[in-house]
């Protein structure tokens, strides 16, 4: 889920913020993909049936994990507690079931929490469900 006009080519205050905390954290490349393909900048217009089969959206996400694994890198999980897309949330999950997953905390109901918001001093955490 995309709740803004962000895309490939124009960054938007939650990628400058996630920019940021990689920097933090000593990371050297940064690299963001979303949970579903969809954009749109009115949360409340995405349905239960947004990115529940995103095909395009699994190859970029199957394409990050490769070079994440090339690299050795990090998984940071961050897409926040959207009621609207539970059923993508638990096909992503599924494929980066073979990955140690961090977050930047957990929200009440265990999804991992969005950056907007997230204080200059995060800390990551390993994501547990």
């Amino acid at each position: 889920m995309n709740p803004s006009r962000a895309n490939e080519t124009a960054n938007d205050a939650t990628t400058t913020m996630t920019t940021n905390i990689s920097r933090r954290h000593g990371y050297h490349v940064h690299g963001v993909v979303n949970l579903s393909a969809v954009i749109e900048a009115d949360s409340t217009k995405l349905t239960a049936t947004d990115g529940a089969t995103d095909l395009l959206n699994d190859q970029a996400i199957n394409r990050a994990l490769s070079w994440i694994r090339r690299h050795r890198g990090d998984v940071v999980i961050a897409w926040g507690a959207s009621r609207h897309l539970k059923q993508r949330e638990t096909q992503v999950l599924q494929q980066l079931r073979r990955q140690n997953l961090l977050c930047l905390g957990h929200n009440r109901d265990g999804s991992p929490r969005f950056p907007r918001g997230i204080t200059r001093d995060v800390i990551l955490t390993p994501f547990t469900r």
